[in-house]
């Protein structure tokens, strides 16, 4: 998600802005709605608006898309930060109405803030569609999802 989204924020600097402006003002947002502390989310919160402010600051779109690939394919650096903090937001979009996405939780799971503690926050777990549903409408964006297991779509 991360990586598709800065790609395409590097061509287009109204919607660079307006991402980077929903991130800068996420944070009280995952604070009072998500009860995350401050202190437990500044370091990620901080990583993912410096990496985002950098998108800004390169001119040229191929040197930016070097430094993306680069910044992004790193493991244990900004790229993991950064994604942790989009699994904060994501579960902050889920709490904050927990009974549209209730239904549409896979395995049992009775309540939401379960369902973030075991699926959404720790790192290397896979997302389902609640989650990239709930990514897609935080940042109103458009996903579209391809299967990479060999099968047509049917």
């Amino acid at each position: 998600f991360l990586y598709n989204l800065c790609e395409k924020l590097l061509t287009n600097p109204t919607e660079r802005a307006r991402v980077l402006q929903y991130v800068k003002d996420s944070k009280q947002f995952v604070i009072s709605v998500g009860g995350y502390e401050e202190m437990a989310i500044e370091i990620f919160y901080d990583s993912l608006v410096e990496f985002l402010e950098s998108l800004e600051e390169e001119g040229d779109a191929a040197v930016a898309a070097k430094k993306l690939h680069a910044e992004l394919t790193q493991e244990n650096a900004t790229s993991d930060y950064c994604t942790w903090y989009l699994r904060v937001l994501t579960a902050t979009f889920l709490k904050a109405d927990p009974n549209r996405f209730l239904p549409y939780l896979e395995d049992g799971y009775v309540d939401i803030a379960t369902f973030c503690q075991q699926q959404i926050e720790p790192m290397g777990k896979e997302c389902s569609m609640v989650q990239v549903l709930a990514l897609a409408e935080a940042f109103q964006v458009r996903v579209d999802i391809e299967y990479l297991d060999g099968h047509p779509f049917e």
